[in-house]
């Protein structure tokens, strides 16, 4: 049994928190972008001690940060037209993949930790719990709106007039 929830962002609705969470996604996406195309921007191919898994890491930023755009937008548009719930799908795709990214960046704070620096490894490990918390709760209230919007979509399709008005 799946508990619906109506009010879960912060006292607002759900549309409304999916609206802040977009916003937020869209700009913090954007400025991802930008920081790994100026990092792609002053890669020198020429040069022999580069490694080929640093510009993998770099160009694959790149790649990922725009799809991660892409998805923000899609976000946003189903939150501002109320319809369409199955364009959330991406988003929640999307950023489960980062937060598993950040997993395994604490993971490797922890081990960091263990091995050499302890105040670095524990701040690593300090900051990413935090954040991937942060994460989760965003990302679990996107998905009630999904669900909303998906039960909304399902009681709709049958209904009348005047039953939809009635809603």
């Amino acid at each position: 049994m799946t508990r619906r929830v109506k009010t879960r962002c912060c006292g607002l609705s759900l549309q409304v928190g999916t609206k802040i969470i977009g916003f937020f996604s869209l700009v913090g996406y954007l400025i991802q972008l930008v920081i790994s195309m100026m990092q792609s921007s002053g890669l020198d191919l020429e040069d022999a001690s580069l490694d080929a898994a640093e510009i993998f890491i770099i160009i694959s930023s790149v790649i990922v940060s725009s799809a991660l755009l892409a998805c923000c937008v899609l976000l946003l548009q189903v939150v501002f037209s109320n319809s369409r719930p199955v364009l959330l799908v991406p988003w929640l795709v999307g950023d489960m993949i980062m937060r598993s990214i950040h997993v395994i960046i604490l993971i490797s704070g922890i081990m960091l930790a263990i091995n050499t620096n302890i105040a670095h490894g524990v701040s690593t490990v300090f900051i990413m719990s935090c954040f991937i918390g942060l994460e989760t709760y965003l990302w679990w209230i996107v998905l009630c709106y999904y669900r909303e919007l998906r039960h909304h979509e399902s009681t709709c399709k049958g209904a009348t007039t005047a039953e939809l008005v009635a809603m």
